[in-house]
Parts: structure tokens; sequence; C-alpha cells
């Protein structure tokens, strides 16, 4: 297993969704994408004791927006980002502000 760090958010890869700036282990045989930047052990080190509680706090908090977004039926909430599902989220936002939003995202993605 090789380290790997994220250098720009992204999904698809391996089916899930990847934040940037978030340091993972791969097996290189499974080819990671070139936004994937192979990193030495010990710099990885480093970046993990300064990155290891919010990564994994962000990680927890967009997990359950993403989980709450899908029960109110908010179709392809995955390729929203954190910040999106909370703007989706709120009480006061209308059903046509939702859809234009994940179309956003959705072309976002699609780059």
């Amino acid at each position: 297993m090789a380290k790997y760090e994220v250098l720009r958010d992204c999904y698809g890869f391996q089916n899930r969704y990847w934040e940037k700036g978030e340091i993972v282990e791969i097996d290189p045989e499974m080819n990671p994408p070139k936004h994937f930047k192979k990193i030495k052990a010990e710099s990885a080190a480093v970046k993990e004791q300064k990155q290891e509680e919010p990564t994994t706090a962000a990680a927890v908090a967009r997990e359950e927006l993403l989980v709450e977004a899908k029960s109110h039926g908010i179709k392809d909430a995955e390729v929203l980002n954190q910040e999106e599902l909370l703007e989706v989220l709120a009480r006061d936002i209308s059903q046509q502000k939702i859809r234009a939003i994940v179309a956003k995202a959705k072309k976002r993605q699609q780059k």
C-alpha cells in the first residue's frame, strides 16, 4: 500500500467522495487518478498528525448530511459538497433552488 494525498475534491474513484488534502492508502496496482499525488511516508505522517481530527470529523459530518439529504428525497445528493448539502437542507429553500444547486454540482463533476 502506498500513501497518496488527494489534490482536489472528487467523486467516483472506488465509488466514494474524496476531500482535498485527505491522506489515503491505496494499492498502487489500482491505478489511482491523476489528482492523487503519491507522497513519502515521513511527510504523510506529519500531515496525518495535523489533519487527522478535522478531516475525520468533516467526513462524518458530510456523511450525516448526505443521509439526511437522501431521506428528504434529494436525488443525486452524493455529488454535492458539504457546503452545498448544508444549503439544500436549509428549511427556507425552494425545490427549484435545490434542483439548480444539484445541476451545478453535476456539471462540475463532469469536468
